[in-house]
């Protein structure tokens, strides 16, 4: 397969093979994973010589005919192997798919399916949240990207698989599942138990949160997510925007497809990411086109950012096209590709390494927003309720030390209005930043207030030499 996946990725008609290439660093854990793949024969394989061909048969001879397990099948033998062979990688992200679970995978894009919503990881050998999903009980009960899954249902998790981890936690709607988590702020590990739910597939969504500023949340890259985000960019430029902010916190991000495509929406020309196979060979995909106006753009991101979104704000970030903020991302700089097999399983193998169009690899490392601001780990009730303690001085509120600027100023009520949450710092920031006022403020936390000189930009649309459109 060398330089397979690049000549495929040049000719999409190659005999209709592996046509589904993932850049995302877990499996949902729903139904499966979200993606699908037609149908693709592997090619000529070098898998060794043939003596050790000889020898792998012969244990296998041996353990059906000598070991006292006697009922032990040949299909447990083979997946066995494979699972084996992948393990040995040390590559979280390879892994072999049973039929009904490649077929579980292929069914998920196609319609409504059930689980709990979470996008897990494996992290310093720990089974790790990359993010929860909007609107699932995940995000309801109060998981978090960062998470450690310490136990299953009781079971410990440091011996699972991603795949084994999924199967416990996926289930029928109504049905329940308990995950021991441990976060860096609990004193000790806590259990958290899901009813598990209908589990949307909307990945795009758009509002106004200011009079000229548009707000676009992408939750995962899929295959509809370049359409619907053209839709909802239409439907904003209709309102006149004069600026927009691309959320991409929490979206443990999908097909790179989708991630280029939706790229190309935001640059009129440049590299949006680079792909190098193992073999060394290259390929530059790239913007040459622009759909809509370079309008002023700030993008959010934060550790739950993977993959994906890790391309789109890679891209973004080094044409100068939008300025970050948030935290660091989590950092998945490789590529997936989905191959079905003969029996009917599936192949998700790594293939290939991406880079931006700097040149930066991000595996491991992630990517630094422009602007770092920090937003505490708490749910919007706990958060509203240190805000709401906080407006009430008198000193705080006539300083301007909230998030949204003070209370009762022209901003924090234009804010209000567009239902803006004003202790989500971050998203009060971007929109500070796309008028044209120094963040100089403060950050809301666990520990309350902090007030902190973040940082003086102006993209404003009339503030042309500041403007990252350009």
């Amino acid at each position: 397969m060398r330089g397979g996946l690049l000549a495929m990725m040049k000719n999409n008609n190659a005999c209709g093979r592996y046509k589904k290439f993932l850049a995302v660093p877990a499996i949902i854990c729903v139904a499966g994973l979200i993606f699908s793949s037609v149908p693709a024969s592997g090619g000529t394989v070098d898998i060794g010589a043939l003596d050790n061909l000889n020898v792998l048969r012969k244990v296998f001879n041996l353990i059906k005919s000598d070991h006292i397990k006697k009922d032990v099948t040949e299909k447990e033998l083979m997946t066995g192997a494979i699972n084996g062979m992948l393990e040995s990688l040390n590559d979280p992200y390879s892994r072999y798919l049973e039929p009904n679970n490649f077929k579980d995978m292929q069914s998920d894009t196609s319609g409504e399916f059930e689980g709990v919503g979470i996008v897990i990881s494996v992290k310093n050998k720990m089974l790790t949240v990359v993010s929860p999903i909007d609107d699932t009980p995940a995000k309801r009960a109060g998981i978090k990207s960062g998470d450690k899954i310490l136990k299953i249902d009781g079971s410990d998790t440091d011996k699972m698989t991603l795949h084994d981890a999924v199967t416990k936690m996926k289930g029928k709607k109504d049905s329940s599942v308990t995950l021991t988590i441990w976060r860096n702020e609990f004193r000790e590990p806590k259990n958290f138990t899901l009813t598990r739910d209908v589990i949307p597939l909307k990945t795009v969504v758009s509002k106004m949160v200011d009079d000229k500023i548009g707000y676009v949340r992408i939750s995962q890259f899929t295959e509809t997510t370049s359409s619907d985000l053209e839709k909802e960019l239409l439907k904003l430029e209709g309102n006149g925007i004069e600026a927009i902010i691309l959320d991409l916190r929490d979206n443990p991000g999908g097909l790179l497809t989708a991630a280029v495509d939706v790229s190309r929406k935001f640059i009129d020309k440049g590299v949006i990411v680079t792909v190098k196979s193992r073999d060394g060979k290259t390929l530059n995909l790239s913007s040459y086109y622009r759909s809509h106006p370079l309008y002023p753009m700030v993008v959010l991101i934060n550790k739950g950012s993977a993959s994906s979104s890790e391309i789109v704000s890679g891209a973004l970030q080094d044409n100068r096209r939008a300025i970050l903020i948030g935290n660091k991302t989590f950092g998945k700089g490789v590529i997936q590709t989905v191959i079905p097999m003969e029996n009917d399983a599936g192949l998700i193998l790594t293939t290939a390494w991406y880079f931006t169009p700097a040149g930066r690899s991000i595996h491991h490392k992630g990517i630094e927003p422009d602007i770092n601001i920090e937003q505490g780990l708490l749910s919007d009730e706990e958060a509203a309720e240190i805000y709401d303690n906080y407006s009430k001085d008198e000193e705080l509120k006539t300083s301007g030390q909230i998030p949204g600027t003070a209370e009762g100023t022209p901003m924090a009520d234009r804010l209000k209005k567009y239902g803006v949450k004003l202790y989500d710092t971050q998203m009060v920031r971007a929109i500070e930043l796309l008028n044209g006022i120094r963040l100089e403020s403060s950050t809301l936390s666990d520990k309350g207030i902090e007030p902190k000189v973040i940082a003086s930009k102006n993209i404003s649309p009339k503030a042309e030499n500041d403007s990252p459109a350009k």
